[in-house]
């Protein structure tokens, strides 16, 4: 079976993907008016509709097949710790060229459950940092 959807068999595969490609990028209206200019081929904005639909429908059958695969094939994940934190935190640095950036951390780390709750800790701790440049702030 074709992944792409029905058409009249006087369509070659790659009309249809081409047509089901600019379907999903533009307004069905103005994929059919490409398809005209590009391909002086005549095609109805409900074409277009109908054949974008039919293969979004077919993706997602196949996508949830895949998904039904893994969900039954898969093992079970290993068991995480019973509480965990999150924290995080950024700040603004200045470079040493003159620019300023933005880090963003990100703590993540296990809680003792057993532990009183003004004596709980957290350990396992892992981290991530991440920067992104901003404009000086005036």
């Amino acid at each position: 079976m074709s992944s792409w959807p029905s058409c009249p068999s006087t369509s070659p595969p790659f009309l249809i993907e081409a047509i089901v490609r600019l379907g999903t990028l533009l307004p069905f209206e103005q994929a059919a008016a490409e398809v005209q200019a590009v391909g002086r081929i005549q095609v109805s904005s409900d074409t277009v509709r109908r054949l974008t639909e039919e293969a979004g429908a077919a993706q997602l059958a196949r996508e949830q097949a895949a998904l039904e695969a893994i969900e039954q094939e898969a093992p079970d994940g290993p068991a995480g710790p019973e509480i965990q934190q999150l924290s995080a935190d950024g700040a603004m640095i200045r470079l040493v060229g003159g620019d300023w950036t933005e880090v963003r951390t990100l703590a993540l780390g296990t809680v003792d459950p057993s532990a009183e709750e003004e004596e709980q800790k957290v350990d396992a701790l892992a981290y991530f940092s991440n920067s992104s440049s901003c404009a000086p702030q005036p």
